[in-house]
């Protein structure tokens, strides 16, 4: 069986039309979801997944030189 759909693309399903919102909107949605922390979590440092993809919780930046290290290539 074959069902084909009727109206254009810019339509739902009960025939109202589909309002897309902007870029804009989305980044200002996103900021406010995501962005409204001003500190870190405050957790127990632990890995969470494997070499390719991984998350760090519990992590402090290190300096850019120490005792024993120096970075490169910053």
């Amino acid at each position: 069986m074959l069902i084909a759909c009727s109206g254009s693309s810019d339509t739902n399903i009960d025939g109202t039309q589909v309002i897309e919102p902007k870029a804009a909107e989305i980044k200002g949605l996103a900021k406010a979801a995501f962005g409204g922390v001003a500190f870190a979590s405050i957790q127990a440092p632990a890995v969470h997944g494997g070499y390719a993809k991984r998350c760090l919780a519990g992590g402090v930046e290190l300096s850019e030189t120490g005792a024993t290290w120096q970075a490169m290539r910053l």
